[in-house]
This record gives C-alpha cells, structure tokens and sequence, in this order.
C-alpha cells in the first residue's frame, strides 16, 4: 500500500510540474503575440513604445510571480526586497544565478529595470524580443572592444536613471553554490557612482538548471527572493573590493536556511 501511494505522489508531482513547465512556455507565448502587434502600432511613437511595452512585460511577469507562484507554494520573497528595489531606482542590482528563470523572477519586482544577458540567449524568440524593444544589453564576446560597447550601453541606461541587473557570475551554478564574480558589473557602479543591491535567489530543487536530469524535476521546487544588502561604492577603495564585499554578503545568505 505504500509503495503504491508513493507512486500515486509522483505520478501528481509529476503532473504538476508539467502543467507548470507548460504554463511557462505558454507566458513566453502569450508575451510574444499580445506584445509585437502592440510594438507595431506604437512604432511611430518611438518615446511612448518603450514605457508601454515596459508595464506590459512586467505587469505579466508580477503575475506570474506576485500571484501565481505564491498560489502554487513554489515562491517566497522577503517583506524587504520589494521596498529596497523601490527605494533604490537606478542602481546596479545583482544576483547568484542557479536557473533560467531568474531574470523574469527578478524583473517582476524591480522597476525600471534594464537586463545585461549572454547573447547566445538572443536565439530565443521571446529573449529576441526583449532586445529588440527593450532594455536588455548582450554581451556576444570577450574581446576588449565588445566589452568596452557593453560597459558603455549599460552605463547608459544607469546614466539614465534606470537600475540594471547583472549576475556576476556569468552563468548559471552546478552545485547551488554561489560562483566567483566578474567585477564588470561592480566597475560599472564604482565608475557611476550607484548603488549596489546584492539580491540571493535560493531554490531546494533543480529546475531549468544546469546539471538537471531531465526536463522535469523529480519534485516540486521551492524559491526564496531575499535582499543580501545595499551598498555604496564610495565606501571601496575600488572595484575589486566591492565584488569581493558583495560576494561574500551574497554567499552568507545563500547559506542561511529557506
């Protein structure tokens, strides 16, 4: 009898992540059809498309994210991140990375907020879009001069007023361990003199991560969104050791239990 209910629970555990993955697909979907025909008549409006777009994507991401996902039990966000983004507008905001769903989790609760990503990403149509309509940077290479036209559009959009958000890491964790940090991101604050607001992103189970077996996880994954802290880049000699500050706050509340 119970190996039977076992195999009852994963079968259902099974079925909700479909359901889940499928509902995720289906928001990339949705963005898609209801956003480019929006991007289309608002083209001769080139100052008011951007603003419009903007609240179209997050007004979908905050419901998938503010609503959805507390309903299903799958994500937890500390009473002070939504007041330390809204305090901090145009500020460098960065983040451990563990799945591919981190950006949208972040985004759905930080306002006015510009994405630097890999370029390889751009493939995807949705993430193709976003770079076509909004305020998202790729970054496609190594060399000096790639780097030296990214470091200048994201300076751009801080310079505007508008926070950007960076995972210094560069890609996506293995082992949920947080990884060394790229000081780009931390040149950028120092150079622009914003703020730094270190956010930590933990999740019990993989999903859509690197390492995972299979397109579903074996169980259901819980996030938690917190706030490691904010911090002044006057208050660091330089930028090194402002990664290295931010790093080590990042990686303390990773530690800390869900």
């Amino acid at each position: 009898m119970l190996k039977i209910l076992e195999g009852i629970g994963k079968i259902f555990r099974i079925l909700w992540m479909g359901v889940a993955a499928s509902v995720f697909v289906l928001s990339n979907v949705v963005f898609v059809l209801f956003a480019l025909p929006i991007a289309l008549l608002l083209a001769p409006f080139p100052r008011v498309r951007p603003r419009v777009l903007s609240l179209l994507l997050r007004g979908l991401l905050n419901l998938m994210f503010s609503k959805a996902a507390p309903f299903c039990r799958v994500f937890g966000l500390s009473e002070n991140v939504r007041k330390v983004l809204a305090e901090n507008r145009g500020s460098l905001i960065v983040c451990n990375h563990i799945t591919l769903i981190d950006p949208m989790l972040v985004l759905s609760f930080a306002p006015d907020t510009g994405v630097l990503l890999k370029g390889k990403y751009g493939k995807w149509p949705a993430i193709w879009f976003l770079l076509k309509f909004f305020d998202f940077v790729a970054l496609d290479g190594t060399s000096p001069a790639e780097i030296a036209g990214v470091a200048e559009a994201c300076a751009k959009l801080l310079r505007g007023g508008k926070s950007l958000l960076v995972f210094p890491e560069g890609t996506r964790s293995r082992s949920g361990r947080v990884g060394d940090f790229k000081n780009l991101a931390f040149k950028l604050a120092k150079d622009g003199g914003c703020k730094v607001v270190a956010l930590c992103i933990r999740v019990d189970a993989p999903f859509f991560s690197k390492g995972q077996k299979g397109i579903l996880p074996a169980r259901k994954p819980n996030f938690k969104m917190d706030c490691a802290g904010v911090f002044d880049p006057s208050d660091y000699r330089n930028a090194d050791t402002l990664c290295a500050a931010v790093y080590r706050a990042v990686s303390k509340k990773c530690r800390e239990p869900m």
